[in-house]
């Protein structure tokens, strides 16, 4: 009589990353993302959501799964979409795209990525804090975006 089946699991050291986002999208371009797992034994289950929805099947692809020299098991899966903002938000309609990585019950974490239109003006406000500025230049960028606001 064999002993008892012993199932050894290795968890993500990482959660999942996302790749291929741009920061800025147009009203109807093609958004293509991947979302990877981190090595796990046995494989993780991805899934992704767009403002906290489950997306459709058709949106999504599925690649075989990658192992490394230790066995452990990478997952990815795309996602293919078209940017759609909401124009009544007020901070100009992002969207929230969400890939969760799953072992049962054992483990579960996400990453998020926020996509928003290109004339967003709360993006640009972004983009321009993001690159830092200068300390000589706060005073005319903060006079530069009051006008920009009231636009």
């Amino acid at each position: 009589m064999d002993g008892p089946l012993v199932s050894k699991h290795v968890l993500p050291a990482v959660g999942p990353t996302i790749s291929g986002a741009a920061p800025r999208y147009a009203p109807g371009d093609q958004v293509n993302l991947v979302c990877a797992s981190g090595p796990a034994h046995p494989t993780p289950s991805l899934a992704w959501y767009i403002n906290g929805s489950p997306v459709n099947d058709s949106q999504v692809t599925e690649y075989p799964p990658e192992t490394d020299e230790e066995g452990l098991m990478t997952s990815r899966l795309g996602l293919t979409i078209r940017a759609e903002y909401n124009s009544e938000d007020p901070e100009g309609g992002e969207m929230r795209l969400k890939c969760a990585s799953s072992m049962g019950s054992i483990y579960w974490a996400s990453r998020e990525a926020t996509l928003g239109p290109a004339t967003s003006k709360l993006h640009t406000l972004r983009h321009i804090f993001s690159r830092g500025v200068r300390p000589k230049l706060q005073l005319t960028m903060f006079l530069s975006i009051m006008i920009f606001l009231t636009l």
